[in-house]
């Protein structure tokens, strides 16, 4: 997955990869079930997963997906959220990072490929 960025929340808290920093925060969101990402050398694609999703809970996403903008403004971040539909989760966006699963798979921060 490219270049590793790192980042921390304050001085002193352990690194963490960009990546999954941006995985876990956007796996807080509302009705996200996975946040898959991939990285090149020019951005940082992220995939909310969603199933099903009323459009003001997807708003919310967006209003998660501006903190992270406004937060990483030297970085380029690729935002999408993909409403899966009941169709399944697996294989929906190939090549990217599995940073988060939520209830309905197995646990945070797998990762498969």
């Amino acid at each position: 997955m490219g270049k590793d960025l790192m980042a921390s929340e304050a001085p002193g808290e352990p690194q963490l990869p960009i990546h999954r920093l941006i995985g876990e925060f956007m796996s807080a969101a509302p009705g996200v079930e996975r946040v898959l990402v991939s990285s090149d050398q020019r951005a940082i694609c992220v995939w909310s997963i969603v199933n099903n999703l009323p459009v003001d809970e997807v708003h919310r996403i967006y209003a998660c997906e501006n903190i992270l903008l406004d937060r990483f403004p030297q970085i380029t971040i690729d935002f999408h959220v993909v409403d899966r539909r009941d169709a399944p989760a697996e294989g929906l966006i190939p090549g990217a990072e599995t940073v988060y699963i939520g209830e309905q798979g197995t646990a945070p921060l797998q990762s498969a490929r």
